[in-house]
């Protein structure tokens, strides 16, 4: 676990669930992926969105986050504090820090991210809203946002052995 403590304005409590869910969430931020990580808080089904794809399911949201350490050489939480946290969802806001593998280019991106969980406290819907903003929502935007998530399975790697249910490509 890496994730530095929430920011110091934030008047939140964190229970343990929530405070698993924003830590495994802050690992796939900074290009740690783990088969556990899905096992433990992520539903099979659960969808991923940002503002270039939008993934369903196990086979392509997992290809998202396992393409991160090809993309970026490092990738570092800078600040998070937490928003809401209630039985259903999770928000935070985060600053994360990220160097384009090969070219060095750093770029610091804000977001909000929107964790809704299922009657099992897992991740069935995970939005990261880059500088705040809501998610496109327009056809031609939704359909690049889709064909992004189903082409990168085809070139990631993703670990699946020993998940259960999860490992069954859904």
């Amino acid at each position: 676990m890496t994730t530095n403590p929430p920011h110091p304005s934030c008047t939140i409590q964190l229970d343990q669930r929530s405070k698993t869910l924003i830590q495994d969430s802050q690992d796939l931020f900074c290009a740690k992926p783990s088969r556990e990580i899905f096992h433990r808080s992520w539903n099979p089904q659960a969808t991923f969105e940002d503002p270039i794809c939008i993934a369903k399911g196990f086979r392509e949201y997992a290809a998202q986050w396992y393409s991160m350490p090809k993309i970026f050489s490092h990738s570092k939480t800078l600040s998070w504090s937490p928003t809401k946290v209630d039985e259903e969802e999770i928000r935070f806001q985060q600053v994360q820090l990220y160097r384009v593998r090969g070219l060095g280019l750093e770029k610091v991106m804000e977001s909000t991210v929107v964790l809704r969980l299922d009657e099992k406290g897992r991740i069935v819907s995970f939005q990261d809203r880059w500088d705040h903003k809501p998610l496109p929502n327009g056809r031609v935007s939704g359909f690049f946002r889709r064909l992004n998530a189903r082409l990168v399975p085809y070139f990631v790697k993703v670990e699946t052995e020993d998940l259960g249910e999860s490992g069954k490509g859904k």
